[in-house]
């Protein structure tokens, strides 16, 4: 089979096609604009302090202030929420917590029936959430499309629809006909449609819609608030900033990716 990428350089016209793009993330440019959140400048006290305004923080804080209403939590991020990963990303829903069954089989035999069952949990729990909150965040509950472009691939397919149905996942084989209505290419020679456990969002307008929900709720934030360093405090933790401190009983850090406060972690 022939390689379905170009191997020439791109033509004048090719070049002019995208000469007015733009080297920056798509999905914060669909937010509405609005005021920062003012910095951190004064010291102030908190029952929780999250560290970082992306999926993890603001799904901390709105857990906590379910938990308990009256906790005192308070959010410091040291840009604007949302702006790391929680707006880079694809957008793309998947329930599962291994990357696949038979990855997770691979690596986790003996406890996938409890990852799968929590992957499933945690899917609806999300979307609940959403509906919940209200939050709009252009949810799609397409599901997902694998295609096959070889009979040895389409074998595969054939082996993942009846592992995906073996843990309760609705997933629909698709032969050449069926996945040409869906997708006409000439490369598709068949499909597995897994239509419970996926979907597709605006992540950025998620990641928004999470921080009015923990607002709504009682959340203070404070952006452009870079934690510089923790240390102890005489009841808990101290989380210092370039202009303000905040006393803590508890901290979370939730800064995924972004070099580590703790260095344990």
């Amino acid at each position: 089979m022939t390689s379905p990428w170009p191997t020439d350089s791109p033509t004048s016209a090719q070049r002019a096609a995208f000469a007015d793009a733009e080297p920056r993330p798509y999905w914060p440019q669909t937010l509405a604009q609005r005021d920062p959140h003012q910095p951190l400048e004064q010291v102030i006290e908190c029952d929780l302090c999250i560290i970082g305004g992306g999926y993890t923080g603001l799904w901390a804080a709105l857990h906590a202030k379910q938990l308990a209403p009256e906790r005192e939590v308070v959010m410091l991020e040291a840009t604007r929420c949302g702006a790391g990963a929680s707006s880079r990303n694809g957008g793309f829903l998947n329930y599962s917590l291994t990357h696949g069954i038979e990855n997770g089989r691979a690596r986790f035999p003996h406890e996938l029936q409890a990852l799968e069952r929590l992957g499933t949990r945690n899917y609806e729990e999300l979307l609940t959430d959403l509906a919940g909150h209200g939050i709009d965040a252009e949810l799609e509950t397409t599901g997902e499309l694998d295609v096959a472009v070889s009979a040895a691939q389409a074998a595969e397919l054939e082996q993942g629809a009846r592992v995906l149905q073996e843990f309760g996942q609705r997933a629909e084989l698709l032969d050449q006909t069926a996945i040409q209505a869906e997708v006409r290419s000439p490369l598709y020679r068949g499909g597995l449609w897994l239509q419970s456990g996926a979907a597709i969002v605006n992540p950025a307008k998620l990641a928004d819609g999470l921080r009015v929900a923990a607002l709504n709720r009682g959340l203070r934030i404070f952006e452009h608030s870079r934690v510089r360093r923790l240390q102890r405090g005489r009841d808990g933790v101290d989380a210092i900033t370039d202009a303000g401190v905040v006393h803590a009983a508890k901290v979370l850090v939730a800064t995924s990716a972004y070099a580590p406060l703790v260095p344990a972690i």
